[in-house]
């Protein structure tokens, strides 16, 4: 069953207010100075808060709650399973903390992204609360974050760095909880 905070982008927002705290607004910060002036792609887009910081947007989600909820709010969004379809050009293509989710078929994604941008910019989680030691918050931590699929493992920052080199990453940057690779 899909978790509460994939049914309505409010939930969703509140969640990752609460989960980033501080570094929330931060992320998009980072993202739009990197992007520029840019026409950016978001994919798995989420509440499209992305949008609000950059010039030209699109998103891409598979969460009707989410495309339906953006395109209402006059955002560009359409639903798409990027792991089934192409991904279409665009100048400068985003992931932001859904790159776990295509685990153990997230390089293929990556390959997907770098063939159909000039600039990619993907952050991820390093840190994640489901990996928590406590195991009450980590239970707690992986219900809140069901997206209907099974995802068992979450990167560390470690494998993060690992797989960003590994694609050339011109710029790594270090949020806190996240790890940010600029591709160019």
């Amino acid at each position: 069953m899909k978790s509460i905070i994939y049914w309505h982008p409010w939930l969703y927002r509140l969640a990752m207010r609460a989960i980033y705290g501080r570094e929330y607004k931060e992320r998009y910060r980072i993202i739009a100075r990197e992007a520029g002036n840019m026409e950016v792609l978001d994919l798995c887009c989420g509440d499209c808060k992305l949008s609000e910081y950059v010039v030209g947007y699109k998103g891409i989600d598979l969460n009707d709650n989410f495309v339906r909820s953006a395109r209402m709010r006059g955002i560009n969004a359409i639903k798409m399973d990027i792991m089934k379809e192409g991904i279409s050009k665009a100048e400068c293509i985003v992931m932001q903390d859904s790159l776990y989710q295509f685990i153990p078929n997230h390089e293929k994604i990556i390959k997907k992204i770098l063939k159909s941008s000039k600039k990619a910019i993907i952050s991820e989680a390093g840190i994640s609360l489901g990996q928590s030691r406590n195991p009450i918050i980590s239970i707690i931590a992986k219900k809140l974050t069901n997206t209907s699929k099974h995802h068992p493992q979450r990167f560390t920052k470690k494998q993060l760095y690992s797989i960003y080199k590994k694609f050339n990453a011109k710029k790594i940057i270090d949020t806190g909880k996240d790890l940010t690779a600029i591709f160019e």
